[in-house]
């Protein structure tokens, strides 16, 4: 876990732990992260339209609290985390499932490595036409 991350969980933590104090006899102890404020289970219509607050005020586009899992791994996978890593954070059973339904080449990335494979060819045949006039030199020719 990153250290923001367990910032904020810390903070949320200070949240239940206040509204504990307020609720007194009547919390429900469930020792949940987030909780209703005797300390019981959100509600699924409360948890959905907290989700559809966010998701518009930091401007995403409409989605389904489902497809964060989806991008999650997307992004996971497109910054470089290795694909054991993310299979474990998603709980799948093997990489090859999480490659199978996670993995994407968008178009930028195709030309990214194509990019890359070019500037690679050139430096090889930059390195054998440098090597070839070296040893052409070496003969006189």
């Amino acid at each position: 876990m990153g250290d923001e991350l367990f910032t904020l969980l810390e903070e949320q933590k200070k949240c239940e732990q206040e509204k504990k104090a307020l609720c007194g006899n009547c919390w429900q102890g469930k020792n949940l992260v987030f909780s209703n404020p005797t300390g019981g289970f959100l509600s699924y219509r409360t948890v959905y339209d907290c989700y559809k607050r966010a998701v518009k005020r930091i401007n995403l586009p409409e989605m389904r609290v489902h497809d964060l899992r989806h991008a999650f791994a997307m992004l996971a996978l497109s910054n470089g985390d290795d694909v054991k890593t993310v299979q474990t954070l998603l709980g799948h059973k093997t990489p090859e499932f999480t490659l199978k339904v996670y993995a994407y080449s968008p178009a930028s990335a195709k030309t990214a490595s194509a990019s890359r494979m070019d500037e690679r060819i050139r430096s090889l045949r930059g390195d054998k036409q440098e090597a070839y006039g070296k040893l052409m030199g070496n003969q006189g020719l």
